[in-house]
C-alpha cells in the first residue's frame, strides 16, 4: 500500500468514527506499517496543523 499523509488521515477519521475513538496500534497495522512510521506521518500532520489550523 503506497502510504500518504492522506491515507494515514483517512484511517484515523475511519477509525475514529467507528469506534469513537483512535488506536494507533490499529491504524498501523490497517495501514500495514510499523508505529514508528506512523509516528512520522502523525508528527508532519501535526505541524501542518499548527501552520494551516483549516486541515
Amino acid at each position: 500500500m503506497n502510504v500518504t499523509e492522506e491515507t494515514v488521515l483517512k484511517a484515523l477519521v475511519e477509525l475514529r468514527d467507528s469506534y469513537g475513538k483512535t488506536d494507533y496500534d490499529i491504524v498501523a497495522k490497517k495501514l500495514d506499517i510499523d508505529f514508528v512510521t506512523l509516528g512520522k506521518y502523525l508528527e508532519s500532520l501535526r505541524k501542518k496543523r499548527l501552520y494551516y489550523p483549516g486541515i
